[in-house]
């Protein structure tokens, strides 16, 4: 635990790219649970009694949009955050081992 909580520390700088991809991930989670709550219409209304076929039809393109919006820009942000953490920590990992010294290198080939 304490690993994460230092690897944690590195993504700090990106809290606001963190938040948005969470409410993308929350507009994903939206978009899933709508389409879970038009199989009843879909199964009473349109299948059976032929009503609400467009209003449905509607509201599945707009779950389905929610779905691919949040998916889309959650998976973009985090893996942006993701690259960019290990490009800080292979920076800072770089930086280290310049700053030793002649002797440093000289011990170790």
């Amino acid at each position: 635990m304490n690993e994460f909580l230092r690897l944690l520390r590195y993504a700090a700088p990106y809290r606001g790219q963190l938040t948005v991809a969470l409410l993308a991930m929350v507009l994903y989670a939206a978009g899933s649970a709508l389409l879970v709550y038009l199989l009843k219409p879909i199964l009473d209304k349109v299948l059976i009694a032929q009503q609400q076929v467009s209003q449905v039809a509607i509201l599945l393109l707009v779950a389905y949009f929610l779905k691919g919006l949040g998916g889309y820009v959650s998976g973009y942000l985090m893996t942006q955050v993701g690259q960019r953490v290990v490009m800080d920590l292979r920076n800072q990992l770089f930086g280290h081992i310049l700053g030793q010294s002649a002797a440093f290198f000289s011990r170790r080939t």
